[in-house]
């Protein structure tokens, strides 16, 4: 028989998987774009990378 799962504890298991060594609040990672132009072409591209966000960084990551 499966093993049932509840929605509490999907929500305990995140809870307690990434705490912030400074701040204590909640860590989320977050997939951040940017534009950027190409050196040689001149044209546009995007680069994209997965930052961890927290209350911390929240300012230097979302402006």
């Amino acid at each position: 028989m499966a093993k049932t799962r509840t929605f509490q504890d999907k929500l305990k298991k995140d809870k307690d998987a990434r705490l912030c060594p400074v701040c204590g609040t909640a860590m989320t990672a977050v997939r951040a774009v940017r534009p950027e132009v190409h050196p040689t072409k001149g044209s546009w591209r995007f680069r994209d990378q997965i930052v961890i966000v927290c209350k911390c960084n929240h300012k230097e990551i979302y402006g």
